[in-house]
């Protein structure tokens, strides 16, 4: 009965002392899968602090490449506009250009222009004092031949009066002539009579 109870009493203490044993272990599964799970935890929060810094980083990464890339549209944007511009400008100056040209080519047109006027105005008025000299030379002539012609109708006019004048005189004369003769075959014919008429 003793030797029982002793057993039953070693069987008890072992049963306790497997008790706190079993205790021990599961305190040790426990703080195991406590620690199990506190460690997942902490890796899951690694992880996920990992995943948000990983967002956050793809984040910027995206922010980064979305700033990146408005900044080049507007580079190339400006860019662009700078590159119309200059080339609105060019063009502008090519107009300009093409502007002072035509002003230049006009003017050149007008200065050949006046001088082509001013050459034809000094023609004109060497043609005038050639035909003004041309003239007076043949007034001259013309006076001249005039002149000539005045003192040759002169002379002519005279030269008929003086012929006129030698005619009337012949005439006179032989009038004269005539009348002695008849005057004188008259007296001689008188004087055939007296003698006849005396003797």
């Amino acid at each position: 009965m003793q030797s029982t109870n002793n057993l039953l009493a070693q069987a008890k203490q072992m049963m306790d002392e497997d008790h706190d044993l079993v205790k021990d272990m599961n305190k040790f599964v426990l703080y195991s899968k406590v620690a199990t799970i506190r460690d997942r935890q902490l890796e899951e929060k690694k992880k996920i602090i990992s995943e948000y810094k990983n967002q956050n980083s793809k984040m910027d990464l995206m922010m980064e490449y979305e700033r990146l890339k408005e900044l080049k549209f507007q580079e190339d944007r400006d860019r662009e506009r700078k590159e119309h511009q200059k080339q609105g400008a060019l063009i502008i100056i090519d107009q300009i250009k093409d502007k002072d040209m035509e002003r230049l080519k006009q003017k050149e047109i007008c200065e050949r222009e006046r001088h082509m006027i001013m050459k034809q105005m000094k023609e004109l008025e060497e043609d005038d004092k050639r035909v003004a000299e041309m003239k007076k030379i043949q007034g001259a002539k013309l006076s001249k031949e005039v002149v000539e012609a005045n003192n040759h109708a002169i002379d002519l006019k005279e030269r008929r009066k003086m012929e006129e004048k030698g005619l009337e005189l012949k005439i006179f004369q032989y009038n004269m002539e005539k009348i002695k003769k008849e005057e004188e075959e008259l007296a001689e014919k008188k004087l055939i009579n007296i003698y006849n008429y005396l003797n």
